[in-house]
């Protein structure tokens, strides 16, 4: 059955306005990536963080390669209050989209919640 999940966009989540029709593809199928990555997206959307977290985790240990994931996985921990993890998603992220301002932000708002601004700014000059 091809549900069409090659891409984690809006037109996609669109498509699942019930999340059980999408909970329901992820546990029949837990080796599909990208709908537990969907499905992440779906409750981070909904800003129930503390399920977005495994999921996105699920999905990055599916596919190495999976930046988006990263990137929420990040914002999911940051929003848990969980800094030191949501900087090193974020790092991960960041490893490999050095230039990608949504990254760079994100780190920075975890450096200005840790109140360490200045070692922030020395760094993004060094680089």
């Amino acid at each position: 059955m091809s549900i069409g999940l090659a891409v984690a966009d809006s037109t996609t989540l669109e498509r699942f306005d019930d999340v059980s029709a999408l909970l329901a593809i992820v546990e029949q199928h837990p080796e599909w990536g990208r709908a537990t990555l969907l499905l992440a997206i779906t409750y981070f959307r909904e800003e129930r963080f503390e399920l977005a977290r495994p999921l996105f985790a699920r999905a990055i240990e599916l596919d190495p390669e999976e930046l988006s994931g990263r990137l929420f996985l990040g914002w999911s921990l940051f929003y848990l209050g969980d800094l030191g993890a949501a900087e090193g998603a974020i790092d991960s992220f960041l490893e490999r989209s050095p230039e990608y301002a949504e990254g760079l932000y994100a780190k920075g708002l975890v450096r200005l919640e840790r109140d360490d601004v200045a070692r922030s700014i020395v760094e993004q000059r060094v680089n």
